[in-house]
């Protein structure tokens, strides 16, 4: 197969600054998916230790067959609504291999807001139900909420909205 060529000028002011401009949009994803890694504050990160219990996606990692492939699904939902809250809307969701099936992992992130549903939660649920419906995936939801976030109680009704 030959090789495309392209005309475009790497040495142009107009490229130089496109380029800059995406590193910095690559750089601010990276930044939202490790704040989404994270999750909560570091306070309730050491409570959730102290009480010994693992973190969202060690309970996973628990779960998975040792070295399979890990997809999560919708890492960055709720970016930017909630002030304080990091991305992620409370929740992990992805697919994952136990006894080489495919699984749906739907897991409550307690470090953040007690774990408490916001109404982004439940569509990132029940889009993760969706897909798992869709494909005729086993679904394993790891729950440990506080319940409903009330000042967001409008939105906590899951209807077909999706993420």
């Amino acid at each position: 197969m030959d090789i495309i060529q392209s005309r475009v000028s790497t040495q142009t002011e107009e490229y130089k600054q496109n380029f800059a401009h995406y590193e910095a949009l690559i750089d601010e994803l990276h930044t939202y998916r490790k704040q989404a890694s994270i999750g909560g504050s570091e306070k309730a990160r050491a409570l959730h230790r102290k009480r010994n219990q693992l973190m969202p996606r060690e309970r996973i990692a628990a779960v998975l067959d040792p070295g399979s492939p890990w997809l999560e699904i919708g890492q960055l939902a709720g970016l930017k609504l909630h002030k304080g809250v990091p991305p992620g809307a409370l929740m992990v969701t992805g697919i994952g291999l136990v006894h080489n099936r495919p699984c749906m992992f739907i897991c409550n992130d307690p470090t953040v807001k007690g774990g408490t549903l916001y109404g982004m939660t439940c569509n990132k649920q029940m889009r993760a139900q969706e897909i798992a419906e869709q494909y005729h995936l086993p679904t394993i939801t790891m729950v440990q909420s506080g319940g409903a976030f009330l000042p967001d109680i409008a939105g906590i009704f899951p209807d077909k909205r999706i993420m």
